[in-house]
């Protein structure tokens, strides 16, 4: 792991003026000013892949993105723990029923994109 950050700068170089980068937990962030003013065009989670903590950020994030935003969970199918409620699946699974009258699904495969809508899911 001690390489990725350097390779998500050079994967986002291209973009450097448009990229603020936060070096912290996202659950840190979220207690933050930043994390309780932003509003954001897309959010990426792809971060812990225990269960507790995807739907964590999933709540976070969606409170933060823009209507019209997109979502991008990462990860769907990955399998670690032995109960199977623990992992990403699950907690991606229960945020999409909350939210169902919320969003739109775009894509559905090892990730999950999703659009915020206005109740009337108009794209």
């Amino acid at each position: 792991m001690p390489n990725v950050f350097e390779r998500f700068r050079l994967n986002t170089q291209w973009a450097r003026d448009r990229v603020e980068v936060f070096r912290q937990t996202s659950s840190d962030y979220f207690l933050t000013t930043h994390g309780l003013t932003d509003l954001f065009d897309l959010i990426y989670i792809d971060g812990s892949h225990h269960g507790a903590d995807v739907i964590r950020d999933a709540l976070n994030g969606f409170n933060c993105l823009k209507p019209g935003g997109v979502m991008i969970f990462d990860d769907f199918l990955w399998r670690y723990y032995a109960n199977s409620n623990k992992n990403p699946w699950s907690a991606i699974n229960f945020f999409l029923r909350l939210y169902h009258d919320e969003l739109v699904v775009l894509r559905f495969g090892e990730q999950v994109h999703i659009k915020k809508v206005h109740q009337d899911k108009t794209l």
